[in-house]
């Protein structure tokens, strides 16, 4: 008999980091409740993404027998959100070596594509990326061609899907958990991405830094030093971009949620024009003064 595998795949920007140290925190318990979580190959924050990489750098044999390595029962538990990448886009073939080894369950989220834009273009900055969020995608947007690689290669019954946000009563951590059948656990202090003003985003979004260290440097420097003007907006893209993809995605998303029987409306309604306004631009004043402020031994770690 194949042993059991749950492989949650991300989403990217949908709950993982909450989820992954959630996992590591409660490893014991669960493996008491009968799931196994292989070894993170250092991953000190409960993320499974190296065991993820080892597809695509030795292969998914490497993949296989490193989730096999130290088994000694109970269904194996694995969160890693670069395998929605590896196992629907880059490296498919994967899948049908993963299904020869073990019993599998995919499990994953969908984000409305609005609210991706923002979330991915702040992480893309924030490591230093030179972006425009009104031209620029930073995420494979269309959902489509990944719930159906998985479906295609996993069937239809071992792909648990669920949209991020329809249902604020219910965690990232207690989606898994449903979707794996495992016990309720107490949740953990919220593990959120550090989020920073729409300005500050823009001004990270106008530089192209090759070391993301010094991107990290520059961000905490911004969150610490008022220097750029919060004007109290939360989006960055404008309401005609972010409708412009609800609309793109209509129809794929819909047929999406009808497989799956999810709520297709909250996955497609528009974006309300509630009072958005463009971001003034980072004016000269500014930008010197990040400038003379960051540019400091103690601020480049030197």
């Amino acid at each position: 008999m194949k042993p059991r595998l749950f492989l949650h795949v991300g989403q990217h920007k949908t709950g993982t980091t909450s989820i992954q140290g959630y996992l590591q925190h409660h490893e014991e318990t669960l493996r008491a409740h009968g799931f196994w979580q292989p070894d993170r190959l250092g991953r000190p924050d409960g993320g499974f993404q190296r065991v993820g990489e080892l597809i695509v750098t030795e292969g998914p044999e490497a993949f296989v027998a490193h989730l096999k390595r130290g088994h000694d029962g109970g269904a194996i538990i694995v969160s890693a959100e670069n395998l929605s990448r590896v196992l629907a886009r880059t490296h498919p073939e994967a899948n049908a070596v993963i299904t020869a080894h073990f019993d599998t369950t995919v499990i994953l989220s969908m984000r409305r594509q609005d609210e991706m834009l923002e979330s991915a273009f702040s992480q893309l900055v924030k490591f230093g990326r030179r972006l425009n969020i009104e031209k620029d995608d930073p995420y494979p947007f269309d959902y489509e061609p990944l719930v159906g690689q998985l479906v295609q290669d996993y069937g239809r019954d071992n792909v648990k899907l669920s949209l991020y946000g329809a249902d604020r009563s219910l965690s990232p951590e207690a989606m898994l958990m449903r979707a794996v059948g495992g016990p309720e656990l107490p949740p953990l202090e919220r593990q959120a991405n550090v989020r920073t003003h729409r300005r500050n985003l823009l001004f990270m979004s106008q530089l192209e830094l090759k070391r993301r260290s010094i991107a990290k440097r520059l961000l905490a420097f911004l969150q610490d030093n008022p220097v750029i003007r919060d004007d109290g907006i939360r989006e960055l893209s404008s309401v005609a971009r972010r409708n412009a993809l609800i609309a793109e995605h209509r129809d794929g998303n819909t047929r999406i949620c009808e497989a799956f029987g999810l709520d297709a409306d909250f996955m497609t309604a528009p974006v309300r024009d509630d009072g958005w306004f463009p971001a003034r631009k980072i004016s000269s004043r500014e930008w010197a003064d990040v400038m003379s402020g960051f540019l400091q031994p103690r601020h480049l770690g030197v």
